[in-house]
């Protein structure tokens, strides 16, 4: 089982610019969210407070992991980079729309006591514009 270590969590934000509207002075570094391994102990402290309404009713979520692909790694490596391709459909509710947020993940996995573990982490989604209003389940 893998555990966040001291690393971080980037949403990315994808490229929209058509190449032949872009130039090199141009930065695409924009992101959806950034945090750090305080921050998200913080979301999930929070999370189990009662005052935090936000997941009252609880909405269902759905984390589809698929793809897997280990980069190159040398023998007796420590770290290895692993890409992957996620789907995450949300239900809320009563309502009818599901939403769903899709792209790939690269992980960085350290290994710790014989253990791997995420050191850190960068989301690539496939949209633009997120439908999803709340990235909390992320």
């Amino acid at each position: 089982m893998a555990h966040i270590i001291d690393g971080r969590c980037d949403l990315s934000s994808p490229a929209t610019r058509e190449r032949k509207k872009s130039n090199d002075t141009m930065i695409d570094d924009t992101a959806f969210f950034e945090e750090d391994i305080h921050s998200i102990r913080l979301r999930i402290e929070r999370r189990a407070m009662k005052s935090a309404w936000v997941e009252d009713p609880p909405a269902r979520n759905r984390h589809f992991i698929s793809n897997m692909m280990i980069e190159d790694v040398a023998p007796g490596a420590q770290e290895v980079d692993v890409r992957s391709n996620f789907l995450i459909l949300r239900n809320r509710g009563q309502e009818h729309d599901d939403y769903r947020i899709f792209g790939e993940r690269v992980d960085k996995l350290r290994r710790v006591d014989d253990e791997w573990k995420i050191c850190a982490r960068v989301i690539y989604p496939d949209q633009a514009v997120l439908s999803i209003m709340n990235l909390d389940f992320m």
